[in-house]
Parts: structure tokens; C-alpha cells; sequence
């Protein structure tokens, strides 16, 4: 079934057609298979430029890869047409071809896209109803306006060989219109056909070549994937035909047009007035890309595509660069109460990033004596660390022994309570200098522990301006020196808010001839 619109003889004109399909060519379908996929999309920031890994199906096949910061605003791609074969304007009619008598599953063409923009965004067919809501009566009662078919879109990409494989296939259930009798002006309806035009909108992500095949088809009684079950208006739905001469783009061969008939791809030629579906196709350019690998750390969108002749593959994937780490290290956290702020000191490695530091989630430094909790983290563009600890802010011999002892007997050396225990070490051992206590657990103590000794005593923890050193002498007579002794182990064997038990542990083979004196001295700094 074929309108050429008041030019030809319209069965005269499908008896050619059918003559000229009927001695057509079978073309072989093929799909080289090509693939791309993306590697090393998680990687950390070292000021070099991070490239992705491609990998293809065949291998080493060219490809070029696109970068977008994903922190910049979006940009909404460019719609350009990259082909049109149509009139701007719409008739009533065109010329067109009914799928249904040739039992074709669909009609297409060859074309060249003009343009630059190749992520496939919409493409707009026009067809050509014949069929009449009076032929149609419980169809047209169930619906005035027409009747409900699915139209099939179908992309293929056509190598040089001729080699051709699907790239994109949009199916799209429209409204039919019913061919009008009459014209608004109550005239008789001129022509055989009533055209309307369907649009498909493609998902993102169809990347196309130069080179394409664009086929319009649906099912009908005769033909389609699956065939109607009866008869019905669809057997009377027309491709509408377009003038060889494209607005933008080219026909690849005015002269021949393509079918598909189940698996098999049929051409013809001989058409002298038109070829191919009617067709306007737009595509986005992405925006804000580059081919120049990221170097900071962010998270980029990534695009990949062949480049290779005559192959059309792409793939997308984020890219994700982490900050480099720092190591952060706190120094200062056991400081003296003095009504002034106490911070923290820290240091990093790399050196000199800044850092912000919190004490109990406040970034004020505290000045009360109290345990805080100290975080601190560094936040730069490409870097990252964070550190956790204990600031400690205690007393000093001075502020400690206010109060506690008589007039007069309140320096380091003096020992009010006269338990031979100096107010220092009071203070060191977290006792009392008014009461006597030398005989508590507190002081020092030395027990043998399987071939080792083990030294006991206990530490202030509100004392912030003391160190405990270990010392050992040979004797007790003066001209006997003490020293220091490093212990093999120091373990914390009990805490509470304000003591800590600590056991120092040193070898027995440490002592020499059998014979030592150890003692815990507090230094006052």
C-alpha cells in the first residue's frame, strides 16, 4: 500500500515496489562484539595525574577517555540535529509504504549524520494512517480519536563492509489517529493517508558512529516479532517517505532503501521519488569534559568510547581519588591548671599541614582541671589525618598543697605528718600530708615475680608537673650513687580518676652480686 500524494498511479506504483523487494538481495547481519570496560577507578592522591584503565573486545582497540569534575555544577549537555530528512512544516499526507503487504518487520535506511554532537538523545519518525474509524467499528467506539499499536525504533551501526549490528531499540505505544473523511472545512479528505509523527526519546548512553541504519517498524498480521492474530488497522499503517535530498546529514545511497524480514536484511533500488523512513534525529554533546586525567582528589565522571573505524562501543564509571593521609601525632596532653587555656600541641608527617583541634567537641581549649577528650584533624584539599587522645589537666605541687598542711610546713622537703614521707612524695603517691600513711600500699613495694622483681607503687594522676623515674643503688652509704634503670615492662594494673597502680618489672640478672636497693624518685619540673 503506497501514496506518492497525487503523482503516481498508487497500484501501479505498488506493484513495482513489490517487484523490485522481491528480487532483493539478502544481507547478512553480523556483530563484531566490540566491548570496552574501565579499571583503576579507586586511587589515592600522590600529585601525579590519574588515568583510568581501559580494556577492549578486540584488544587495543583506540578509544579516547572523558573526565568531569562531579563538584562542578551540573551542565545541561547541547541538543543539535544531527539528521533530518523532513519538511519543518507537516502535510496531511506523504508518500509512504504499508509493512503489512510486503511482509516486511521493518524499513530502513542507510544514512551519514551530519553534526557533531553522538550520544543519541531523541529520534521522530513519521507514519501514514489509511485506516478509517468507520472500517473499524468497535474500535472506533472504544476510542474515537484511533487506536492504540506499539512502533518500534532500531538503530544499527553498518561497517564499511556492510556488516551490521543493533545499537539501540526503543519501542513506544502511540496513539494511531484514524484517517479523516472530511477536512475542518467540511470538504471531502483529499488524500488516502493521514500522517502523524512519533517521537522517541533514548536512554542516555547510546553513543553513535558516523555511519547508521535507522529502521521503522511494527507488528502487523504479515509480519513483526510477534505478528498480530488477525487483521486489523495496523495492516494499513504506512511508513511515510522522504525526498532523497536530507537537510542535514546525507543518504548514504538515495537510490536504495533496506527491509528486514524475520533474521534476513533485504535491499532495493529503482526508487525514483523517494527512499527510505521519513526522519529527524538530535544528539547531546557532554559539557565540561576534558581528556586531560584529574590530578586532585574528588570524584570525576568518566567516558569512554572507541574511537576505531567503523566500531561503536562506550562505557561509563566514576573515578574516585582519595585524599593522601596524614599522620598526626598530639604532644602536650598531661598539662598543669594555671586559669589560662591549655592546648595541645601537635605535628604532622608531611610536615606543616594545619589542623583543627577540639576538646570535648569544643574548640575552645580548656582551663579547669578535668580529663578532655582532644580530636585533631586535617581537612586540605588533598589530604586527610586525624588524631584522638586524653589532655590531662591537673594540679601543681604549689596549688595541691594549699590547705593541707600547718603554716610554715608546706615546701617539697617537709614532712608534717612525720611519717618520713616528704609532702613530694605525698604528693607523687596521691596521699595525705597531714595524716600519716607511710604504712599504705601506696609507696613503693618490691615483690619477686618468676626471675624478675616487681615494683609497685602508685601515681598521682591530678599531679601535672611530676616524672617517675626508677633508680637503683648498690648501698646505702652516701658515697653509693643512684642511677637510672630502665624497666622490661611497665604495666598499669588498676586506675581511677585520680591514681594510677603501676608495676615496673626489671630481671633479677640486672642485679649485681646478688645485692640492690631500688627506689621510685619524683621530680618536681
Amino acid at each position: 500500500m503506497i501514496e506518492m500524494k497525487c503523482v503516481f498511479s498508487f497500484p501501479r506504483r505498488g506493484a513495482t515496489l513489490f517487484r523490485i523487494l522481491a528480487a532483493s538481495l539478502a544481507l547478512a547481519a553480523s556483530s563484531p562484539g566490540q566491548q570496552i570496560s574501565l579499571g583503576g577507578l579507586d586511587t589515592v592522591y600522590t600529585g601525579t595525574a590519574k588515568t583510568v584503565t581501559v580494556t577492549t573486545t578486540p584488544a587495543n582497540l583506540t578509544n579516547v577517555v572523558h573526565y568531569r569534575d562531579r563538584s562542578l555544577p551540573p551542565v545541561t549537555p547541547v541538543s543539535e540535529v544531527i539528521f533530518k530528512n523532513r519538511p519543518d512544516t507537516m502535510d496531511l499526507s506523504y508518500s509512504s509504504i504499508a509493512l503489512a503487504p510486503q511482509k516486511m518487520d521493518l524499513l530502513g535506511n542507510v544514512v551519514v549524520l551530519g553534526g557533531d554532537a553522538r550520544e543519541l538523545e531523541t529520534c521522530e519518525a513519521t507514519l501514514v494512517t489509511w485506516a478509517k474509524a468507520s472500517s473499524y467499528p468497535a474500535l472506533a467506539a472504544a476510542n474515537p480519536a484511533g487506536y492504540e499499536h506499539p512502533i518500534t525504533l532500531s538503530i544499527f551501526r553498518v561497517t564499511a563492509a556492510f556488516n551490521i549490528a543493533l545499537l539501540t531499540k526503543v519501542t513506544k505505544t502511540v496513539l494511531v489517529p484514524w484517517r479523516p473523511t472530511t477536512l475542518p472545512n467540511g470538504q471531502p479528505y483529499p488524500y488516502n493517508g493521514y500522517a502523524f509523527r512519533v517521537n522517541f526519546d533514548i536512554p542516555q548512553g547510546t553513543l553513535l558512529p558516523e555511519r547508521v541504519m535507522i529502521g521503522v517498524g511494527y507488528s502487523t498480521s504479515q509480519a513483526g516479532s510477534p505478528k498480530m492474530p488477525a487483521a486489523g488497522p495496523y495492516d494499513t499503517l504506512n511508513v511515510g517517505l522522504f525526498n532523497p535530498t536530507a537537510s542535514v546529514g546525507t543518504d548514504d545511497n538515495p537510490a536504495i532503501v533496506y527491509n528486514m524480514k524475520g533474521t534476513a536484511w533485504f535491499s532495493s533500488s529503482g526508487w525514483a521519488a523517494s527512499s527510505g523512513p521519513m526522519i529527524r534525529m538530535t544528539a547531546t554533546t557532554p559539557l565540561g569534559e576534558t581528556t586531560a586525567p584529574p590530578v586532585n582528589a574528588g570524584s570525576y565522571d568518566v567516558r569512554a568510547e572507541l574511537t576505531h573505524a567503523d566500531r561503536v562501543a562506550h562505557t561509563r564509571g566514576i573515578l574516585t581519588i582519595q585524599k593522601a593521609p596524614v599522620a598526626v601525632s598530639l604532644s602536650g596532653l598531661v598539662q598543669p591548671r594555671t586559669g589560662a587555656p591549655r592546648t595541645v600541641g601537635f605535628s604532622t608527617v608531611p610536615t606543616g599541614f594545619p589542623a583543627d583541634v577540639t576538646y570535648n567537641g569544643s574548640p575552645t581549649a580548656p582551663t579547669a582541671a578535668g580529663l578532655y577528650q582532644v580530636a585533631a584533624s586535617v581537612s586540605a584539599p588533598n589530604h586527610q589525618g586525624t588524631a584522638n587522645g586524653v589532655l590531662r589537666v591537673g594540679d601543681l605541687f604549689s596549688s595541691w598543697i594549699t590547705g593541707k598542711t600547718p603554716a610554715g610546713q608546706a615546701g617539697e622537703a617537709d614532712d608534717p605528718d612525720g611519717d618520713g614521707l616528704a609532702n613530694l612524695l605525698e604528693y607523687g603517691f596521691a596521699l595525705l600530708p597531714g595524716a600519716a600513711d607511710n604504712g599504705a600500699a601506696a609507696p613503693p613495694r618490691v615483690e619477686r615475680e618468676e626471675g624478675n622483681l616487681a615494683i609497685h607503687y602508685q601515681e598521682n594522676l591530678d599531679a601535672a608537673d611530676l616524672t617517675y623515674v626508677l633508680e637503683r643503688s648498690i648501698g646505702l652509704a652516701a658515697a653509693d650513687s643512684w642511677a637510672a634503670v630502665t624497666p622490661s615492662s611497665r604495666t598499669v594494673v588498676s586506675e581511677t580518676g585520680t591514681t594510677r597502680l603501676v608495676k615496673l618489672t626489671v630481671p633479677l640478672a640486672a642485679e649485681e652480686s646478688g645485692r640492690g636497693y631500688f627506689r621510685v624518685r619524683i621530680v618536681s619540673q
